[in-house]
């Protein structure tokens, strides 16, 4: 995968100045298909050794603070760029005087490369054509997920400045995003730009892959920018309702039993409650507390249930 990945950046139109391969493993195989490119590339491909990072983010960081260039594109190993990528990411940067990001459609593809239906997933996280353009309000497109995990293209000195949040988990590539639309505008080419690989072996879906946390780290982040006030609060809170069901689960599953009780009692759940889903939800989180010795959920809960209840009570 990481040698498709590089036939992909070696086949671009406007060819990078440098490739920089962050190797977070002993793997003397990354090594020989890092040279073996190196030997036809008319620019410099370099490895940096980073086997003492403790997590993806760590790896990426490292990719990062290696890059030499103003502007930088991530790429994922497993994932492809199409060979107009760069040409079409650095237009903007030349007509929008300081422009943070550009990025445009990913395409999902299989784990052997074929391509799969894209436009729901691109939809789901507003990559549509009314979207097209500068983007003044970028953290509005941050929260929403519009920027991408990668196959944007972003300046050295705001990706080096920002960093990856290993504390973040999985939720990592939006807080990456959050934390970068701090320094000034996106922009959103409706064209497509990468290849998304759903891999069995990535991260998140390989064998001994950690539990998922994402859910619960992005809910924690969109309260975070709430309570500071953030200007983009219809998108917060649509993403908050959106996650939360997920993020309890996951809260009680890591053993953050406060985090679970209060957002199974907070604005964006409370109303579900009572449906089926939400005592199951209920349920998970009491076991949760119990084995936690929290045993203040029962008055917590049980006061939350009688308030719902009077409410939806028919008037007499």
């Amino acid at each position: 995968m990481l040698e498709g990945a590089l036939e992909s950046v070696l086949g671009q139109s406007h060819p990078p100045c440098e490739v920089v391969v962050s190797d977070d493993a002993a793997d003397p195989a990354t090594a020989r298909v890092v040279a073996s490119f190196a030997s036809r590339a008319s620019f410099p491909i370099r490895s940096v050794n980073c086997q003492n990072c403790g997590s993806q983010a760590e790896n990426v960081n490292s990719s990062l603070e290696a890059a030499s260039s103003d502007l930088l594109v991530l790429l994922h190993d497993d994932d492809l760029l199409y060979p107009k990528a760069l040409e079409l990411l650095v237009r903007p940067f030349l007509e929008v005087p300081g422009l943070v990001a550009s990025y445009g459609l990913q395409m999902r593809v299989t784990n052997s490369g074929q391509e799969m239906e894209s436009e729901s997933s691109n939809r789901d996280f507003f990559r549509i054509e009314k979207e097209a353009g500068l983007k003044t309000e970028s953290l509005r497109s941050a929260v929403l997920g519009q920027f991408p995990n990668d196959g944007f293209m972003i300046r050295s000195s705001v990706a080096k400045a920002v960093l990856y949040e290993p504390d973040y988990g999985a939720a990592c590539d939006t807080v990456f995003g959050v934390r970068s639309a701090s320094h000034g505008p996106f922009y959103f080419v409706p064209v497509w730009i990468s290849k998304y690989r759903l891999s069995t072996h990535s991260v998140g879906r390989g064998k001994g892959r950690k539990r998922d946390e994402a859910g619960y780290h992005f809910v924690r982040l969109c309260l975070e920018l709430l309570q500071k006030g953030a200007p983009c609060k219809p998108e917060l809170e649509l993403r908050l309702r959106e996650r939360i069901s997920v993020a309890i689960v996951q809260a009680a599953a890591l053993g953050d039993t406060e985090r679970a009780l209060s957002w199974l009692l907070g604005p964006y759940h409370r109303g579900q409650l009572l449906s089926f889903p939400g005592a199951k939800r209920t349920l998970l989180v009491a076991l949760a507390c119990l084995r936690a010795r929290q045993p203040l959920w029962r008055h917590r809960v049980r006061k939350e249930l009688q308030s719902e209840l009077k409410k939806r009570a028919p008037s007499r």
